[in-house]
């Protein structure tokens, strides 16, 4: 076996010992790492926040509902007898007065009983006349005019009936309004009940609501509200209470009320079935108020951060809150004038939390 070249040698010996050395550095410095002491946490800043104090002012107290819209007057309007239909006098969506006849069924046999009833009350009443005048001459008895009064009074009713079955054929528009679809034909069967549109009064709009059981005293019947509704968003309709309901709902102690809104000045926009935002004041009443940006919601429940000047930390304090307006809020109670409160910045705190206050 051949040996190694000196030069080779001490190139091998002298590669293994830094190979040694650098072994050895990398051991210590993982040593020195591991019992060093960990670093020194950093004091975390104290946030800033806006502090303003709580105050009175005189505050437009409103409640806000949801109302559901009808007609001022809405029928379906529907067949009065048993016929085919002879004529249509109408078309979907028309404008129609009072009294506009809309469908005239078959009417051969009604005009012929009507005839035949005028007729007979004719004759009826020559015979009365002939009667009254042999009874002056005293040649009838007392009790045979009063026969023929009594058959004249029944010819009178014959032809009254007359006439209401030939007027159960022609169907009318009952009051002033908007038409629906038409829902028959000429030629078609109906009976009674048998639908032949819809009839709208829009010249006014019916909006109902309910109102909490608190506010009850505060409303009157004539008391003026505004609605809006999302396909007007730049639209303000205004009405007037015109019923409230004598009984509350159990459930929600809430009253009923009904507002009348006009709807015709200015076209035909508020329609039944719209959902409608029903905003009502109340009167102007003097309470404390902060901004909506203070107030901290947790699920059902609202408070506000009170700062204190002694030490320079804050509370989460519960309140109620009242009717809002202009980004503003009333605070009913748990919180009283003249006490320091966190305005803006409340997202970043927390109870007992110290702060840097920037009075406002």
């Amino acid at each position: 076996m051949p040996r190694l070249r000196p030069q080779w040698k001490k190139i091998g010996e002298t590669a293994l010992g830094l190979a040694i050395l650098l072994a050895a550095g990398w051991l210590y410095r993982s040593a020195t790492a591991n019992n060093a002491a960990p670093p020194a946490p950093r004091e975390t800043a104290a946030p800033r926040v806006v502090v303003a104090t709580l105050a009175p002012e005189k505050f437009t107290q409103t409640v806000e509902a949801l109302g559901a819209a009808s007609a001022n007057e809405a029928t379906v309007i529907t067949a009065g007898a048993q016929e085919k239909v002879a004529a249509v006098y109408f078309t979907d969506g028309e404008s129609v007065p009072a009294g506009k006849l809309l469908v005239e069924l078959v009417t051969e046999e009604e005009v012929a009983a009507l005839r035949s009833a005028e007729i007979n009350l004719a004759e009826e009443a020559r015979e009365l006349q002939r009667f009254n005048r042999l009874r002056a001459e005293k040649t009838i008895s007392a009790k045979d005019l009063e026969a023929r009064q009594s058959a004249f009074a029944r010819a009178e009713t014959l032809l009254a009936i007359a006439r209401a079955r030939l007027d159960d054929r022609h169907i009318r528009a009952p009051f002033a309004g908007e038409l629906g679809k038409r829902a028959v034909s000429v030629g078609d069967l109906v009976s009674p009940g048998t639908v032949i549109t819809t009839l709208d009064d829009l010249s006014a709009i019916k909006v109902d609501f309910n109102i909490p059981e608190k506010y009850l005293a505060q409303l009157r019947v004539g008391q003026e509200f505004a609605v809006t509704n999302e396909a007007y968003p730049d639209a303000v309709f205004t009405g007037k209470i015109a019923m409230i309901a004598p009984r509350l709902h159990e459930a929600t102690h809430s009253a009923t009320a009904r507002g009348v809104v006009p709807n015709g000045d200015d076209g035909r926009r508020l329609y039944p079935g719209m959902l409608l935002i029903v905003k009502l004041a109340l009167g102007v009443v003097e309470v404390v108020t902060a901004p909506e940006k203070a107030v901290l919601s947790v699920g059902e429940r609202q408070f506000l951060f009170i700062y204190d000047d002694a030490t320079g930390t804050v509370a989460r304090r519960e309140i109620k809150l009242g009717a809002r307006r202009d980004g503003r809020v009333a605070v009913l109670s748990g919180a009283v004038a003249g006490e320091k409160f966190v305005a803006d910045g409340v997202v970043k705190l927390s109870d007992g939390m110290k702060v840097v206050a920037e009075v406002n």
